[in-house]
């Protein structure tokens, strides 16, 4: 039971959608009594008050990147393609202190150039960086640096994917080169950045999150003091577990792995085979983008080919006492290299989950269902194929086959091992990812609001709880009409505003831990 104004809200044990409903709430005179709902028209003719979800786990998400991101105040550059507009808005960020210039929601189309950058005259570095995540553009001060590290880095031995086009683009590692050179220029602000950054998702409903990738030991640093901090407000600890890039970590798992274990959190490795389908670096093989190219090849930090390479790995990962793998695969070609690795992982003891499984063959999703690997998917991501046809070409009909994939879990017995999350593009489980879910542009691909409802639900608390106003919940049902969800694709961030403005409190181990003022 949890006390809200004097008035009562009692929690059933369990909240998890039963037969594919969802939960509401009746108001009764002070109490607030929470009655399972079997049926979604029942919602409507009960005409409930509120309407309460399960609490969201994201199985995939980055605090530790965002919240850097989040510290260093970057600018929205709202996917601008207007050279124009973008220089505009950097300009006047440029003058306000001495901190590196980060500008987030940058289009690879707009074509910026370092040299344009450059001619800005600002003494910072300047890195736009691409709305997948896995490329942008950077000033010539930052490529600089960016170039000297990856060159020390591949003399000590280290693999580095990705490169510095001639016009300062930067694609992968060398991309996530030049994040780490910005995220050591502004230590203080990271830790504030992934509080606020949690804080926010926690207001969204989404009680824990998994960091599928911290990319660099500053934000390992970072991301500890934080959850210190976070589980003294909140009474417990919101990131569920930890997977450490493997390019960046080799040589330090054994004690950052240690440190995780302390806390009391999973963790485990991640290794990223390709890229991104809108930044056009998937790795294809039975598929093509619209301009007939194939993206880049696998980039495989070992290899997996050679046996005393895979058993010098193993030995790595054991003397590390790491029992958890993640592969980044979205293409079909880096999946069927996921797929062929996993028998290995899984006779050492080590679990996979496939993060992403963007593009995959049918045959690909049956053997993964049959094997029972776990995955975790991003349903928002369907809506790409709305707002990218240009770029994706086939791609569109093939992308993100949740419904497909949830179907052949569940006629293997594994429906519980695909797990839901946002990779942070946007960070909503509750609005866009729920709408994406219902409304996935290709029918067959649609999952019932109860799968996904089940599929996202926290089981590191108990008694998690999203009430929102039934107006939110109805805006996040429109979005199972196609056309609407089409309409507002190109403009995520006003949708995802909408919806959570209808969120009145959140719940977890028998505390409030988010409420509105105007709650009941």
């Amino acid at each position: 039971m949890v006390r809200m104004r004097g008035k009562k809200i009692l929690l059933a044990h369990d909240l998890r959608p039963k037969g594919g409903g969802l939960v509401a709430l009746m108001a009764k005179r002070k109490e607030i009594m929470v009655e399972p709902v079997q049926n979604l028209s029942l919602v409507s003719s009960s005409r409930p008050k509120y309407v309460v979800f399960p609490a969201f786990h994201d199985a995939h998400n980055h605090p530790a990147l965002y919240g850097m991101i989040q510290g260093a105040n970057p600018v929205d550059l709202g996917e601008s393609t207007n050279k124009r507009e973008i220089i505009k808005k950097i300009k006047a960020r440029s003058m306000k202190d001495n901190s590196p210039i980060l500008a987030l929601s940058y289009s690879m189309e707009a074509g910026m150039t370092a040299k344009e950058l450059d001619e800005l005259g600002s003494k910072r570095e300047i890195l736009l960086l691409g709305t997948s995540l896995h490329a942008g553009v950077g000033n010539s001060l930052l490529l600089l640096q960016v170039e000297r590290k990856v060159n020390e880095r591949k003399i000590k031995g280290e693999i580095i994917t990705g490169g510095i086009g001639n016009k300062g683009e930067l694609s992968e590692g060398c991309f996530l080169t030049a994040l780490e050179i910005a995220e050591g220029k502004i230590k203080e602000k990271i830790v504030n950045g992934i509080n606020e950054w949690v804080m926010e998702r926690i207001r969204e409903g989404t009680t824990s999150i998994t960091d599928k990738a911290v990319l660099t030991p500053a934000e390992w640093g970072a991301l500890k003091i934080s959850i210190g901090m976070l589980k003294q407000k909140l009474g417990y600890n919101p990131i569920a577990g930890v997977y450490f890039y493997y390019n960046s970590f080799k040589g330090k798992l054994k004690e950052c792995i240690s440190e995780a274990n302390d806390i009391g959190i999973k963790t485990g490795v991640k290794w990223v085979g390709d890229g991104g389908t809108t930044s056009a670096t998937a790795s294809l093989e039975n598929f093509k983008y619209a301009d007939g190219s194939r993206g880049l090849e696998p980039t495989i930090p070992i290899d997996y080919r050679n046996p005393r390479a895979v058993e010098q790995y193993i030995r790595e990962l054991k003397e590390a006492r790491v029992s958890r793998m993640a592969f980044h695969a979205i293409g079909d070609k880096t999946i069927g290299i996921a797929l062929d690795f996993s028998s290995i992982l899984r006779k050492n003891g080590i679990e996979l989950t496939i993060c992403h499984l963007e593009v995959p063959t049918f045959s690909q999703i049956k053997t993964a269902a049959r094997e029972g690997i776990f995955l975790d998917m991003q349903p928002a991501y369907s809506s790409e194929g709305l707002r990218y046809p240009a770029t994706l070409g086939e791609l569109t009909y093939y992308n993100n086959p949740v419904g497909t994939v949830l179907r052949e879990y569940s006629a293997n017995g594994f429906k519980g091992r695909v797990q839901f999350s946002t990779d942070g593009m946007p960070s909503d489980m509750l609005g866009f990812g729920t709408g994406c879910a219902v409304g996935h542009p290709i029918v067959e691909n649609r999952i019932s609001l109860g799968d996904y409802l089940e599929n996202s639900r926290d089981i590191y608390v108990q008694d998690g709880a999203v009430i929102l106003t039934t107006e939110a919940f109805k805006r996040i049902m429109e979005m199972q009409d196609t056309k609407i969800l089409a309409e507002r694709a190109g403009d995520i961030q006003e949708t995802i505003k909408n919806i959570h403005k209808g969120v009145l409190a959140v719940c977890a181990n028998g505390k409030t831990i988010y409420r509105k003022s105007e709650l009941i």
